[in-house]
């Protein structure tokens, strides 16, 4: 039993050394898609803020001549 335990020792020992760096290299990996995940959200987040502004920008002097005319037809539509 003991030769059995210190063969499972020895070997586990071995497995460590042997991916201690492959794990090592994963973590920073996660870390790296981790990142680049938040960058990505950034930047689409930015592109529809920007987006949105120009719409706006493009929408918004038209919007009170229309304001206008729903008016006048409802105040002409009720004076009938």
């Amino acid at each position: 039993m003991r030769k059995f335990k210190s063969e499972v020792i020895a070997t586990l020992k071995d497995f460590k050394d042997l991916y201690k760096h492959d794990w090592h290299e994963l973590g920073e990996s996660m870390q790296f898609y981790k990142q680049a995940f938040r960058d990505f959200a950034y930047a689409t987040k930015l592109l529809l803020l920007c987006v949105l502004g120009v719409v706006c920008w493009v929408v918004a002097p038209f919007l009170i001549p229309v304001a206008i005319l729903i008016r006048y037809f409802r105040k002409g539509a009720s004076h009938e």
